[in-house]
């Protein structure tokens, strides 16, 4: 996260409110972890961690995310953590979703399961 835009990433704001985006034509081999918001565009082939995240209709994601807000228009392999989670009617999400609130739109594309991120707080303190 350089701030350069020349490099697919740029910074819209300053501090724990910052705004990052990466571009459509940009991919990312690793892990991302953005203290702010982020909107993906690009593709990225490992896990995203960060508060708010918005994954573009071109954005795709191999790999878990975990952030409080989840909207997602493009496609994404693998788990999903989140408080909200938001699948428009672009989405094509294959895995599971855990969440306490969760949208599907109407044509958005769902499979695996989804479950309480109560009841992963519940399994952790199982004996």
């Amino acid at each position: 996260k350089n701030g350069q835009r020349g490099f697919g990433l740029s910074r819209l704001s300053g501090g724990a409110n910052a705004s990052s985006t990466i571009s459509i034509d940009f991919t990312i081999h690793g892990n991302i972890r953005c203290n702010g918001k982020a909107r993906l565009d690009g593709e990225v082939l490992g896990n995203v961690e960060c508060k708010e995240l918005i994954v573009g209709e071109n954005g795709r994601i191999i790999g878990d995310i975990n952030a409080e807000t989840i909207v997602v228009y493009g496609s994404i392999q693998g788990s999903v953590y989140g408080k909200s989670v938001s699948l428009k009617s672009s989405a094509v999400v294959q895995g599971d979703i855990y969440h306490n609130g969760l949208g599907i739109e109407l044509g958005a594309s769902f499979r695996g399961k989804s479950a309480s991120l109560d009841a992963i707080v519940q399994n952790d303190r199982a004996p």
